[in-house]
């Protein structure tokens, strides 16, 4: 009931600030908003509820700037609760430059009497000034309550709440950009109707930088593949299970190395967040993935991650615990997953995706996850493919399944994660050399 009567109100503001005509909805509600500008929806949203009224011709001006005072107008219609006539008298000036008779007043004196605006230093308000980013996002976090987070430049825990809400419009890329009508439009109904999965800007804390969304650009991000970690000697027969195997010894340099360079591990989870725009990505990061869930993951790997604190990525072939003593069991996997490490699927019986029909992937998807999620009580996010083999039929049908990510067996560490089912990684052998790593990494300042 709230959301529609905060809707209602807003469609009396723009009524009144855009006229009394009513228009016929319809492909092309203003003649200046096509189907394809980037902010259709929110406004078509509104027109198609009687919430919008254009000016004369036609128009609706998306790209006007909107200065302070209309911007207090739109929030105070959005939540009209008067705090009582005693508190903005008619004649009492709330700010030094803004007359009683003037016409947002009123406006200006309840909404800082609610407490989501203050003025500037000096005690002036400035109605007829362009409405910045930065002071829509303090303003707007104020009035819709959200949580502020410490930290940074005074504008910081502004930035990150509307971020973390999906709420920066894509077109806002810099502190102090100067908002559009359409900008607010689209940013008030991201708030008010909670809207997931539109494009927009991300405030990347760590940089101080408003950039474009994560899932939008080409990250660096190496994800590491590791099969066998044992000391299996260079001249064994089995020169598959050598190349597939690397030492303890190397495998705790490579911690050592991401430990004394501040590189953080991650998991599926993790990177999860990260795309909800709910964690950060670290500078200096890196993912490890460890294959098939062989037995030495658990006895070597495992107590070598808890050492370094460090976190890894298990994908098990849910047909193998308990009826091949050569892997885990599942007290073990239980135990990896309680430990803060991620399992993976890696399918039920490890085959060639790419000859199988598609009725018989998405039952190696599906029994695999709900055996995994079944065993530890966690949802399963990611999936390995066996082999790396993989084409179309696979990605769409891993989506189906519920899964969120599809790590590749293809060489590279620059992820595109408008695909998150392509994956890239970069495989480790019994002879990658611990200073390759440096080479792995977009920040040359490693030790």
């Amino acid at each position: 009931m709230m959301k529609w009567r905060y809707f209602s109100v807003f469609s009396f503001f723009l009524i009144s600030i855009f006229g009394n005509t009513e228009i016929s909805f319809g492909a092309h509600i203003f003649s200046d908003v096509l189907d394809s500008s980037a902010y259709a929806e929110s406004i078509e949203y509104a027109a198609s509820h009687h919430l919008v009224e254009g000016y004369a011709h036609g128009t609706f001006r998306p790209n006007t700037r909107i200065n302070r005072a209309e911007f207090v107008k739109i929030l105070e219609n959005i939540d009209p609760t008067k705090l009582g006539t005693e508190l903005c008298p008619e004649h009492t000036n709330t700010f030094l430059d803004v007359a009683s008779n003037q016409w947002f007043a009123p406006l200006v004196c309840n909404a800082k009497q609610k407490g989501y605006i203050d003025g500037y230093p000096d005690g002036t308000f400035h109605g007829e000034r362009p409405l910045s980013f930065v002071e829509a996002a303090k303003t707007l976090v104020k009035f819709f309550h959200l949580e502020e987070h410490q930290g940074g430049e005074w504008y910081a825990p502004f930035a990150k709440a509307l971020s973390e809400k999906n709420a920066i419009p894509p077109s806002v890329l810099k502190f102090d950009h100067f908002l559009t009508r359409a900008e607010v439009i689209e940013m008030v109904y991201r708030l008010r109707e909670n809207v997931e999965g539109k494009e927009s800007s991300f405030f990347d804390s760590e940089k101080n930088i408003l950039t474009k969304d994560i899932q939008k650009r080409e990250v660096y991000l190496p994800i590491l593949m590791f099969h066998h970690v044992l000391d299996v000697p260079k001249n064994d027969p089995d020169q598959t299970y050598y190349k597939l195997s690397i030492s303890l010894k190397k495998l705790e340099e490579f911690l050592q190395f991401f430990q004394n360079n501040g590189v953080e591990t991650l998991t599926f989870s993790d990177l999860d967040l990260i795309l909800k725009k709910k964690k950060i990505l670290p500078k200096k990061s890196v993912m490890l993935t460890f294959d098939d869930g062989y037995g030495n993951n658990f006895e070597n790997a495992f107590p070598l991650l808890e050492k370094y604190k460090m976190k890894g990525n298990f994908a098990i072939i849910t047909g193998k615990p308990g009826t091949d003593p050569w892997y885990m069991n599942w007290g073990e996997i239980q135990q990896l997953s309680e430990s803060g490490h991620e399992i993976c699927s890696h399918t039920d019986q490890h085959q060639d995706l790419q000859k199988l029909s598609k009725a018989n992937i998405a039952t190696e998807f599906e029994k695999s996850k709900n055996i995994l999620e079944g065993q530890l009580g966690k949802e399963i996010l990611c999936i390995v493919y066996p082999g790396g083999k993989y084409d179309s039929r696979v990605k769409r049908i891993a989506k189906e399944k519920g899964y969120e990510f599809g790590r590749t067996t293809d060489n590279g560490a620059v992820q595109k994660f408008i695909d998150k089912f392509v994956l890239k990684t970069f495989r480790i052998f019994p002879n990658t050399a611990t200073s390759s790593l440096k080479n792995w990494f977009a920040d040359a300042n490693y030790k």
